[in-house]
């Protein structure tokens, strides 16, 4: 499952010169407008100028201590994946007992 996450990461970055398009809506609704700087040393780029803006940061992800991000789908595979991963780990360390 974390492998089709990567793979959609790997994909949005190869179709934008090897940065990761982000939305500039959804840098304002998580509080970090001051990555909107797209210099050439940011790792972002506009979504409005890339290519298969849908893989890229769009999904705001807000936490109630202030350490927000912006994700994109395949972060959330991923995301998703280790947790999967855990639970198995968990599940099998449980069965050996």
């Amino acid at each position: 499952m974390g492998f089709g996450g990567c793979l959609l990461n790997i994909t949005a970055l190869s179709f934008n010169g090897g940065k990761m398009p982000v939305s500039s809506t959804a840098l304002r609704l998580a509080g970090l407008d001051h990555l909107g700087d797209y210099s050439l040393s940011s790792r972002h780029r506009s979504m409005d100028e890339s290519h298969l803006q849908w893989i890229g940061d769009w999904i705001p992800f807000i936490t109630p201590v202030g350490t927000n991000y912006v994700l994109s789908p395949g972060d959330v595979i991923v995301g998703i994946g280790l947790i999967a991963l855990l639970i198995g780990i968990s599940k099998w360390r449980e069965h050996l007992k």
